[in-house]
């Protein structure tokens, strides 16, 4: 199964709020549990899988978002977890991570999201 990506609910609306949100600021990684690590698909982002966990960089805002599918197993949501938590002490505790569970998206999510699209 897999999860029609957020952002096209308001597409043209979302990318009126992000401007100044450059696609350089947002990376993108499947969670990936063998080997246990963070797998860069920014560049081959086509779907969400509900099956999957996914860690999004925010770096202009500082925010590290942990996207959790609705039927991602437990053992996947807790390696997302930790390796959020990882990325976070690489990049800093100047960095913030947010969880966000499928289909309750945040505005900022959907708009960093977007910028991948443009």
């Amino acid at each position: 199964m897999y999860a029609q990506i957020p952002v096209y609910k308001n597409y043209g609306k979302i990318l009126e709020f992000s401007e100044n949100l450059k696609k350089e600021d947002i990376e993108f990684f499947a969670v990936n549990i063998t080997p246990d690590q963070l797998i860069d698909i920014s560049k081959d982002l086509d779907i969400l899988f509900t099956s999957q966990t996914y860690v999004m960089v925010n770096n202009s805002s500082k925010h590290i978002f942990l996207w959790i599918g609705k039927e991602a197993p437990v053992r996947l949501r807790f390696l997302g977890a930790y390796l959020a938590h990882k990325l976070q002490q690489r990049k800093g505790f100047t960095y913030r991570v947010i969880s966000i569970d499928q289909e309750n998206e945040s505005d900022e999510f959907i708009k960093s999201l977007a910028i991948l699209y443009d």
